[in-house]
């Protein structure tokens, strides 16, 4: 049983949910996180959110969907992610940088800048709330997703006060 199992999370829920974090770190305008299938377009879940325009700032958005799965399971295969992602990720700086041989140096780069986003506890709980939430509604628009932000931090900033009176 993996730990997502014992959480009662899906895979796709904590995916989008990672999309969404790194988005939001990256001061993104996220306007919904949804785990409901798309046939037409092969997919599982989506973020919709409002791109930074940097390609590593949306690169890391990209990939953050797996490295959050992989935060609680097993190392990935970024090439066989599951999903369009290390596909849309090399398409695009393919299409601004125009060097192949680059891209494997400069796709590790942004899987280690992603993943020390999602390493931070506060931007993990926030990852474990959103992905609960979407895994209870199936969406989250921006309302929702702005509640589950403000939960989190009230629990990050008791968390804090606790262990400044232990200290």
């Amino acid at each position: 049983m993996s730990v997502l199992d014992e959480l009662g999370l899906s895979r796709v829920a904590v995916h989008e949910a990672g999309h969404a974090v790194v988005a939001l770190y990256y001061s993104c305008r996220v306007e919904k996180i949804s785990m409901i299938a798309d046939p037409e377009n092969n997919s599982l879940g989506m973020v919709l959110l409002y791109p930074t325009g940097d390609l590593c700032m949306d690169a890391q958005v990209g990939i953050a969907g797996e490295l959050a799965v992989t935060a609680f399971d097993e190392r990935p295969d970024m090439q066989d992610a599951g999903s369009g992602d290390y596909a849309r990720i090399k398409k695009e700086y393919l299409a601004r940088s125009g060097n192949p041989d680059e891209f494997e140096a400069y796709l590790h780069r942004v899987i280690m800048m992603a993943s020390s986003v999602l390493r931070n506890p506060v931007r993990l709980e926030l990852l474990l709330a959103l992905a609960v939430n979407l895994e209870a509604k199936g969406e989250l628009y921006e309302d929702d997703i702005n509640r589950v932000i403000m939960q989190a931090n009230q629990v990050s900033s008791e968390l804090n006060v606790a262990l400044n009176r232990i200290a």
